[in-house]
């Protein structure tokens, strides 16, 4: 009669093995595995109640069984009684020290508890008893993640994947782990691979995106950033401000100013893309384009020296001296920086203030600017 409540249990036929354990139960009343079996069933139908009676009932006929202990645990955690499933998983434990499967739910269980380091600790014990078991190594990554075990952490997550080369979520946690190390080429890797393995989501495109940037692989980036702003339909100012820094770096000048542009059109204010995209502006010798954005920015911020610095030299090389050299003064006055002493020294050098020409060059050769340590070389006495 247990055999065939067996097969019913294993083949899922729950209602009739409850059946056949009772038929066993109302013969001999002490039968504490068939007790165990229909806990079993019961906890399949969610009767937590009546699984939780089971089991109970089968410790009262035998107090040191590991699988009643182990069952009524689970029914503990689904119903959040913490203290009592660990109580029960503690016991699990103590009546079969190799119970691999109570070690598994007693991590989880410290981990849900914040005893990260008693989770830790039972992730290991099952490592020792199953050291092929990728998950245990992947769930042990996770706690030393918690535990500021970072390094320790990539070697499990590493261990899983090797054991399970499928497991993309080891791969995404290892990502993570890479990209915060700065090791932008191997969490590139990790993203890659989460998509390759039907992981595809807009977060791994983010990170993907971003540890790309962070490469400087700009033309992957952007395919990145593209797909995230169309398939996805991102509307996050940062993904079109970092694609158009990458535009920005490939040369394609008119798509970087598309994007700091979008940017704009939401955050105004944002000095820098309004820098970024003077600049492209320069590149495509668009001066009053830029001079506007360089406007815009002291308007914003009065004592921005880099502004002043740009807007200075555009001044320069439109000869109106007066302007530059105000700029410039303004640039050097709130951060000096050897480009503009440079700059400001060929003002005055092409107005005829040879002295003051010869004092900047030296500043900005004192700050490392060659050029200017060449003039001073040859012409500054």
């Amino acid at each position: 009669m247990f055999d065939i409540a067996e097969e019913k249990l294993n083949a899922k036929d729950y209602n009739g093995a409850i059946i056949e354990y009772t038929k066993v139960v109302k013969k001999v009343d002490n039968f504490y595995e068939a007790y165990i079996g229909r806990g079993r069933c019961y906890a399949a139908l969610n009767k937590k109640n009546e699984a939780i009676t089971d089991y109970t009932k089968a410790l009262s006929i035998k107090k040191d069984s590991p699988l009643a202990f182990y069952y009524r645990s689970l029914i503990y955690i689904d119903m959040g009684k913490d203290k009592d499933a660990l109580s029960d998983l503690d016991n699990a434990i103590k009546y079969r020290a190799s119970y691999f499967e109570a070690y598994i739910k007693r991590a989880s269980l410290n981990a849900k508890l914040k005893k990260y380091s008693n989770a830790y600790e039972d992730y290991t014990k099952a490592i020792e008893l199953d050291d092929k078991n990728a998950d245990a190594f992947y769930n042990r990554g996770l706690v030393c993640i918690l535990l500021s075990k970072p390094n320790d952490a990539i070697l499990d997550f590493t261990q899983s994947i090797q054991l399970n080369p499928s497991f993309a979520n080891a791969y995404f946690q290892r990502g993570i782990l890479y990209d915060s190390n700065t090791k932008y080429k191997e969490a590139t890797y990790d993203y890659t691979k989460c998509i390759e393995l039907k992981m595809a989501n807009k977060e791994i495109y983010t990170k993907r995106a971003y540890s790309n940037y962070n490469l400087k692989d700009y033309l992957n980036a952007i395919n990145d950033f593209t797909k995230l702003v169309t398939v996805y339909k991102l509307k996050d100012n940062d993904l079109f401000h970092k694609r158009g820094l990458c535009y920005l770096n490939i040369l394609k000048y008119n798509e970087a100013i598309k994007d700091f542009t979008k940017v704009l059109s939401t955050d105004p204010k944002n000095i820098i893309v309004l820098i970024n995209r003077a600049y492209a502006y320069e590149q495509l010798k668009k001066p009053p384009m830029a001079l506007l954005d360089y406007n815009k920015i002291l308007i914003l911020d009065s004592k921005n020296a880099e502004a002043f610095y740009k807007r200075g030299n555009i001044y320069y090389n439109q000869k109106k001296y007066d302007k530059a050299m105000e700029d410039l003064t303004n640039s050097i006055n709130n951060k000096p920086t050897p480009d503009a002493y440079y700059i400001r020294g060929l003002v005055y050098e092409n107005t005829n203030f040879k002295t003051e020409a010869c004092t900047d060059f030296k500043s900005a050769a004192a700050l490392g600017h060659k050029e200017a340590d060449k003039i001073v070389k040859k012409y500054c006495f």
